[in-house]
């Protein structure tokens, strides 16, 4: 799933909202239903970060790197 922070499909926000209360469910029932959902919530919010960060990363590099063979 692909959670974005505008546009269509969940925000972010709402993303992480949902994985914490199916979280806290778990914890309260220890259903194993519960705690499935609430470990793929985690591992898409957890992808999402890891995908900011990589676009973050790649950004700064690009804009610190040195144009190569300008002006020929």
């Amino acid at each position: 799933m692909n959670i974005t922070v505008t546009g269509e499909g969940p925000s972010f926000a709402e993303q992480v909202r949902k994985m914490r209360k199916f979280q806290k469910e778990f914890y309260q029932t220890r259903d194993r239903a519960v705690l499935l959902r609430a470990k793929q919530l985690e591992k898409e919010v957890d992808e999402q970060l890891d995908k900011w960060q990589r676009e973050s990363i790649w950004e700064e590099a690009r804009q610190n790197q040195p144009e190569l063979f300008i002006g020929g």
